[in-house]
């Protein structure tokens, strides 16, 4: 390697290392950033969280409304006018039913027939804790549809199980 090679390396070293050097973010800039994406997210989460509550209060307004139509004179021809062939899941009782196994624990509810919540049994958290995969009303599995030009979402009718049981435990042998 001659002279002139080693020198135009080196030289493009040096400018490579003073580019990075001059165009490195400023660590205020960093952090500015950093709180805008975390503000960005802190907002998304909120109004998400605000969404899951203002739907949840919807599907409790109808599901009682739903209740005093019913207990009201001619309220089953009432509630056969607003869901037709479903007028008979309109009304029930919110209960949890319990489906578990070796892997698994899994709470379903009747209002909806959705998920409630899942456990996985041999997993846990970074803490220790039981690792729970979602909880509570946070989840919306409703399905939307049309039946005799009545618009039916399933997140506001009752499901009853087939078996009598709350509990549904299996063990694998």
């Amino acid at each position: 390697m001659d002279r002139n090679t080693l020198f135009g390396l080196l030289l493009i070293g040096a400018l490579l290392v003073g580019y990075s050097l001059l165009n490195k973010p400023a660590r205020e800039r960093q952090r500015q950033e950093d709180q805008r994406i975390q503000d960005s997210l802190a907002n998304v989460q909120k109004l998400e969280a605000e969404r899951q509550d203002s739907l949840q209060v919807v599907i409790t307004e109808k599901v009682q409304a739903a209740e005093k139509v019913k207990g009201e004179p001619g309220g089953q021809q009432n509630l056969e006018s607003m869901y037709g062939d479903f007028a008979g899941a309109a009304t029930g009782k919110k209960m949890l039913i319990t489906l578990e196994n070796d892997v698994i624990k899994l709470k379903i509810s009747t209002l909806g027939g959705r998920p409630y919540s899942v456990e996985l049994k041999n997993y846990k958290t970074h803490d220790g804790l039981p690792l729970v995969l979602f909880d509570g009303d946070s989840t919306i599995f409703g399905l939307n549809f049309f039946a005799r030009n009545r618009s039916i979402n399933t997140n506001e009718l009752f499901f009853i199980p087939s078996r009598n049981e709350v509990d549904i435990i299996s063990q694998n042998q």
